[in-house]
């Protein structure tokens, strides 16, 4: 599940309206959005939830979107690169974050020990770095079709520091919107699995999901734990064992194994 996160108009319910059909309200004026609103977007063959959350409003949240925020797998920062006040959306956002106890990244790995910029951190700022969560941020700054706006987003990544990953996209155009949904996947840290039945071809259609590092036996529980259960072997295609291949249930699968489990 993705959280779109940000400041009236910025296009949270454009881009959701664009890789979905949940039936957003997308208007010119702000605050359209009054309650969060999910959609199902896909990178490739793996459905992403994307939920349109109501605006931070100078930097406050709405009542319950902190719970959401924390809820969510990865929270997707959106900016308006025609805004006037584009480094103030995005500060105010920031720091809710760190206000609530939360500490922004972009890596897929959640680390829970970070580095200060030059090595050394002087042990009060750690202590105080120490309380705070990661959390999932991914940046995209919207409305790339506006004037000036590649302009202003690389102003907007000098200006703003930050170490978060961004991607410059046009809800409107489309531009951007596959590599948005390719960074969340990657941020996501997921991988997906084929299930394929003896002497029948791989069902590519549905995908299992499982976390990375996940195994045979995982992938087994998610079709039935009976299965997982009653698991002798499996059998895997794709990835760096040979195709047909018996492995065990504590075999870590990686992403696109096609899997042939025998019970």
């Amino acid at each position: 599940q993705v959280l779109l996160l940000g400041a009236p108009n910025v296009g949270k319910s454009s881009i959701v309206g664009a890789l979905t059909k949940a039936k957003v309200e997308i208007a010119e004026f702000p605050f359209s959005t009054h309650a969060a609103t999910p959609g199902m977007a896909h990178h490739e063959d793996v459905p992403i939830q994307l939920v349109d959350a109501p605006p931070v409003m100078d930097g406050h949240p709405q009542p319950g979107m902190m719970n959401a925020i924390r809820k969510a797998d990865v929270v997707l920062l959106v900016v308006d690169l025609s805004a006037i006040e584009l480094i103030d959306q995005f500060q105010q956002c920031v720091a809710l974050f760190e206000s609530h106890g939360m500490h922004p990244v972009s890596t897929a790995e959640l680390d829970y020990g970070h580095t200060h910029e030059d090595g050394i951190m002087g042990m009060e700022e750690e202590e105080h770095e120490a309380m705070r969560l990661p959390k999932r941020v991914l940046v995209v700054a919207n409305k790339m079709d506006a004037p000036d706006a590649m302009e202003n987003y690389e102003t907007f990544r000098e200006l703003s520091e930050s170490e978060l990953k961004m991607i410059p996209i046009s809800a409107q155009t489309g531009e951007g919107l596959p590599e948005m949904m390719a960074a969340l996947f990657e941020m996501l840290h997921v991988i997906r699995v084929y299930a394929k039945k003896p002497g029948k071809p791989a069902d590519k259609e549905a995908p299992f999901i499982l976390p990375v590092g996940g195994t045979v036996e995982d992938m087994a529980r998610l079709v039935h734990n009976d299965v997982a259960e009653n698991l002798k072997h499996a059998r895997i295609w794709g990835g760096s064992v040979h195709d047909g291949q018996q492995v065990t249930a504590h075999h870590v699968l990686t992403d696109r194994n096609v899997v042939e489990l025998h019970v």
